[in-house]
């Protein structure tokens, strides 16, 4: 092996000696094509400093950035901005600490990010942050994946953490950062004012908060980009939740005990907006087919306790 990378050396070597010229314009061409394209991102992402709204054009009272909504993207994204050197307004329509329905599971990529910011440390420190060795899926249907991440990765891949505390700990830890979190700040609207290059966002009591960028971050189905017209679809899917103690995973579905059907539809209909959501034809015939489908595996065949086991249970 040793032998024949000497002779690539050798003639590689002797290719250069016999064709210095064409080399050298190779290597040229190519360092060129190299400079380019670096100057050429760099252009991409320089702050311009001419141009309708230059650099030094932003009043004293007004921000780079409105964050509307401070829950897990609006804070990281205030974390980030405002570590970056941006005076930023981060508004929340409740005063932390504050629940929030989905978005329990903190995924690896997302572990990451609050390592980063520091959130993970501290959500740890609090006994807050509750890592899966194993976790999984289990559809209506009964039909189930159960992954062992921690055996096959080395390490968990994902967290349980409960939104009334990942969400306070990443809003404070993008206030500590710089971000300035506004809290009881319910918005009502936002208008963009193209000779001043300024976002004029509303609360429901009056208060008006100014920036050179909106930043919508008030959910998927973002009341305000809505309003606005960058969100046109409705809502298409509910969500549901339930805390399961550990050790304790052969439980009927959702992890309630009883007649989990109607605690199910109980929950959705205290929590989904709008309620004639499910008067839609494409979310009533299929709603209305799973919950005849449950009832008769309930009520009729009584089925539907052993289908939503997640795990085997253990041999005496």
């Amino acid at each position: 092996m040793a032998a024949k990378l000497e002779q690539v050396l050798e003639k590689a070597e002797k290719y250069v000696q016999e064709n210095k010229k064409t080399v050298a314009i190779a290597a040229g061409a190519t360092t060129a094509a190299l400079l380019a394209a670096y100057a050429w991102r760099r252009a991409q992402s320089a702050v311009p400093s001419s141009g309708p709204y230059p650099v030094g054009t932003l009043p004293a009272d007004a921000y780079d950035a409105v964050i509307v909504g401070a829950g897990p993207s609006g804070s990281v994204c205030a974390y980030y901005l405002s570590r970056g050197g941006a005076k930023v307004a981060v508004l929340e329509k409740e005063t932390f600490p504050r629940d929030k329905y989905c978005g329990d599971a903190v995924c690896t990529p997302a572990i990451r990010i609050l390592e980063d910011m520091g959130v993970m440390q501290e959500l740890i420190a609090n006994n807050e942050a509750h890592f899966a060795d194993a976790g999984g899926f289990v559809s209506p249907c009964g039909t189930s994946y159960i992954g062992v991440s921690k055996q096959k990765l080395g390490e968990a891949a994902c967290c349980a953490v409960k939104r009334i505390n990942l969400d306070m700990r990443i809003a404070k830890n993008a206030a500590r950062a710089g971000a300035d979190l506004k809290e009881k700040f319910e918005v009502s609207g936002a208008t963009f004012d193209k000779a001043t290059g300024l976002w004029s966002v509303t609360s429901t009591t009056g208060e008006v908060v100014k920036g050179r960028t909106l930043v919508c971050a008030d959910g998927a189905t973002s009341r305000l980009a809505t309003k606005l017209g960058y969100c046109t679809e409705a809502p298409k899917g509910v969500c549901t939740r339930a805390f399961i103690e550990g050790g304790t995973h052969n439980t009927n579905f959702d992890g309630r005990k009883g007649d989990t059907m109607m605690a199910k539809w109980a929950e959705i209909m205290t929590n989904m907006q709008p309620k004639t959501y499910f008067l839609r034809p494409h979310v009533a015939i299929p709603l209305g087919i799973a919950v005849v489908r449950e009832f008769i595996n309930q009520k009729v065949l009584g089925t539907t306790k052993d289908r939503y086991q997640m795990l085997p249970k253990e041999s005496a």
